[in-house]
């Protein structure tokens, strides 16, 4: 009896096929992701430059360049250009004191209206008097410098002095000429002149008026010295 052949179905064929089809491909694709990484970590460490020497600031004399030193920006006294300096700022006022020793006349107010025995009306008082003789001295009430001297028609001589920080002392009433000028320089207890007649308080009690502005808006002088004491 003769044997018999059996043919293989040849859908296993096919699917033999096409497993190793999928083998030979999936291992082409490994090989051509693993020679691309390996190319781009080439590339990475070409582009690196080889670490330099490391050198502390400790070990050597020289400034490292691109840095900025604070000590080349300061310049000794002998390099100061004394022109280019600005002669008008001074420090915030550290203390103030009061211009002159006397009895509060008037206080300040600038919202209730007090009585004027000169014009015989009611009007704002933006400053306080403070009763002295004429010819007393007036003193600066702090450091500052004096901004401006000038002859008002209801005030009579002003000195205005800047103590800084917006803060502008109005010193009215003084006998011309003061001993100071418009520039100078003043210290706390500086003398600027002396008390002689406010126009408009010629007929009271001989004082000198003192007024003082904070950013041009007139505040209480007493309030404000007050809030400068000098240290105890």
């Amino acid at each position: 009896m003769g044997k018999i052949k059996f043919d293989k179905p040849k859908h296993i064929i096919k699917n033999k096929t096409f497993y190793i089809a999928l083998t030979v491909s999936l291992v082409a694709m490994g090989i051509i992701s693993y020679m691309a990484v390996a190319r781009l970590r080439h590339l990475d460490n070409s582009a690196t430059p080889a670490p330099g020497p490391i050198v502390s600031i400790a070990e050597t004399d020289k400034p490292i360049d691109n840095v900025p030193y604070p000590e080349t920006d300061k310049k000794t006294e002998s390099e100061i250009d004394p022109e280019s300096q600005d002669f008008t700022a001074v420090p915030s006022p550290r203390f103030l004191t009061m211009p002159i020793t006397g009895k509060i006349l008037k206080d300040f107010n600038d919202q209730s209206l007090q009585y004027s025995q000169t014009y015989q009306d009611w009007r704002l008082h933006l400053g306080v008097d403070i009763a002295t003789d004429r010819g007393n001295t007036v003193y600066a009430c702090g450091d500052g410098f004096v901004e401006d001297i000038y002859q008002d028609d209801t005030l009579g001589l002003v000195v205005a002095i800047d103590h800084s920080d917006g803060m502008i002392a109005y010193y009215c009433g003084l006998d011309d000429p003061t001993t100071v000028k418009i520039g100078d320089i003043v210290e706390s207890g500086t003398p600027i002149g002396t008390v002689d007649t406010v126009p408009c308080e010629s007929v009271e009690q001989s004082h000198l008026h003192f007024e003082i502005e904070i950013d041009g808006v007139p505040v209480s002088p007493l309030e404000t010295i007050e809030a400068y004491q000098p240290p105890v």
